[in-house]
């Protein structure tokens, strides 16, 4: 064993391994061998320069102003910075491949740099970078401007290809500079809060330099898009995009794309931002192979803007390719347009999807029929999520029988939630198509705020159906603001009753499908007993039912 650790793969395995920096450190005071490894973990990723700083000589700093409340202090050199006081950093900070820059994410015993730092850097910067071989940086740009400049002087370098920056004022963030810096950028995370635009020609501009560029995540006003749009639909390599929408500008003007835009693009995740927005990126290309669409719209839009997108993704997306859908306003508005089956029905060309969710901003007019239809279009869905946030007029068509056709029909279906009633229990007769009907792979229900009258009998009939269903999850009434306080009281008492005999329902599956399987192991073990042979030929028998 010992001189399996002379072995330097295995010990950097074993360090590899080890998830705590005590343990690291530990390890590299065993020897210098250890050290050699473990250092490499230790250095990987950083959120502070003040552990880089620190390994300058001793009597070049210090750190002042620690109290029991506040131990970290702050960290100050003694006097001005000599070019030799970074050849120890020079040693370690070749290892640092993540660093972080936020302030208000250190912890605590880290101490603080001020400003008289920043000037003394300055004055005396390290020899080409500091950070040579750094791959992603995060910025978070909470600190003060003497901070956030030292982003720029120190961390910024070309081999950077993951970069997110999270800024109050973007206007005090040169893209440019950036974009000149770190040209091999594949990964861009950036978001803003500030509702003036005069920075976005600027990023604008950046991302056409970032030709490498795979995937990007932005999130900042609405009016901001027009500026960037063309420059993201210009990306060769782009195959990953989310765009939210955190403020609004109804003056905004729509883009326009340039044909056959987005000539990579995989996966398109759209948030807070006018339908019409997620229409101009689908009608900028004929046909491309989306994996995955994800769209969050704001709550303004009419049930005609919704039935018009989803067409633009039938007439846009191959589809054989489509895996997840997700169209979820997130949200309801009283007298919301309520979920119908016809706006469903261009998604029917899908047979592929995996994963889907259909949620619009009111209440849902999806029976027990549409639901054999979904059924029927999605064989191979695992994860499926059809209904809406409100249901202020307990409009539930859905029923009990709504579940049948999921069973016959998606045999790798997971997860399902539906706004359905449970009030009414169909009946169950032992039969051979009982057996075949049975569904092994769902293991988790979502009922929404469903109502139910016998929970015994409701937890019997989806234990039959749903053998190995593991969660029925019950969604508790949410008043509204405008809802009269004696309706509120009425519907709160409603859904409390009803939370309980969910409660019910899940207690009881577990106890069933034991009881189940103890009766099966009986009759199995009797007739193998009697039979000689039985229980072999009994195997083939469920096995080819099962198929």
């Amino acid at each position: 064993m010992n001189r399996a650790l002379d072995i330097a793969e295995i010990r950097a395995a074993i360090c590899g391994e080890v998830d705590s920096l005590l343990t690291l450190r530990m390890l590299s005071q065993v020897s210098r061998d250890w050290s050699d490894v473990s250092n490499i973990f230790l250095w990987r990723s950083l959120k502070s320069l003040v552990p880089m700083l620190q390994l300058m000589p001793a009597h070049a700093w210090r750190v002042v102003g620690s109290t029991p409340d506040k131990p970290a202090g702050v960290f100050r050199f003694r006097r001005p910075l000599k070019p030799l006081d970074w050849v120890p950093v020079l040693k370690r900070s070749v290892l640092v491949k993540i660093f972080k820059l936020d302030y208000h994410g250190v912890s605590s015993t880290v101490p603080r740099i001020d400003k008289r730092v920043i000037e003394a850097i300055s004055l005396c910067p390290p020899p080409s970078t500091l950070l040579p071989r750094l791959r992603c940086l995060h910025l978070y740009t909470h600190v003060n401007f003497c901070q956030r400049d030292i982003f720029f002087d120190v961390p910024l370098v070309s081999s950077v290809t993951k970069l997110k920056v999270g800024v109050q004022s973007p206007s005090s963030i040169c893209f440019a500079r950036i974009a000149a810096a770190c040209p091999a950028l594949e990964w861009l995370n950036f978001t803003s809060y500030e509702h003036s635009p005069m920075w976005a020609p600027e990023l604008g501009d950046s991302l056409l330099e970032w030709r490498t560029l795979t995937c990007v995540i932005l999130e900042f006003g609405e009016w901001t898009l027009a500026f960037v749009l063309s420059s993201l639909a210009q990306l060769p390599a782009l195959s990953d995009l989310t765009i939210r929408c955190n403020s609004f500008d109804n003056s905004q003007d729509e883009s326009i794309l340039p044909p056959e835009s987005f000539l990579s693009l995989q996966h398109l995740t759209l948030g807070g931002f006018n339908l019409s927005i997620a229409d101009t990126i689908l009608c900028s290309w004929s046909m491309r192979a989306i994996a995955t669409i994800t769209i969050n719209p704001d709550l303004d839009g009419s049930s005609a803007d919704c039935r018009h997108t989803i067409l633009r993704i039938q007439e846009h997306c191959d589809p054989l390719e489509l895996s997840v859908l997700n169209v979820d306003y997130q949200g309801w508005i009283l007298e919301g347009w309520p979920l119908r089956l016809e706006h469903i029905t261009p998604l029917s060309c899908f047979s592929r999807l995996v994963n889907v969710k259909i949620c619009g901003p009111g209440e849902s007019d999806i029976d027990d029929d549409a639901c054999a239809q979904l059924a029927r279009w999605w064989p191979y869905v695992e994860t499926l999520s059809i209904g809406t946030h409100s249901r202020q007029l307990d409009r539930r068509p859905c029923t009990l029988m709504a579940l049948i056709p999921f069973a016959k029909n998606c045999l790798y279906l997971k997860e399902l939630t539906l706004p359905i009633t449970a009030a009414i229990v169909p009946p169950i007769e032992p039969s051979i198509e009982l057996f075949k009907l049975r569904h092994h792979s769902l293991t988790y229900l979502g009922v929404g705020d469903a109502p139910i009258e016998k929970p015994t009998a409701v937890a019997l009939f989806l234990s039959v159906v749903f053998p190995d269903l593991d969660a029925v999850v019950y969604e508790e009434y949410e008043s509204d603001t405008d809802d009269d306080n004696t309706f509120v009281d009425d519907r709160e008492r409603d859904s409390e009753e009803r939370g309980r005999r969910w409660d019910i329902v899940s207690q009881s599956l577990p106890m069933m499908r034991e009881k189940e399987m103890q009766t099966w192991n009986m009759g199995l073990a009797y007739y193998s007993s009697v039979l000689p042979g039985f229980g072999y030929d009994f195997s083939n028998l469920i096995g080819q039912l099962i198929v």
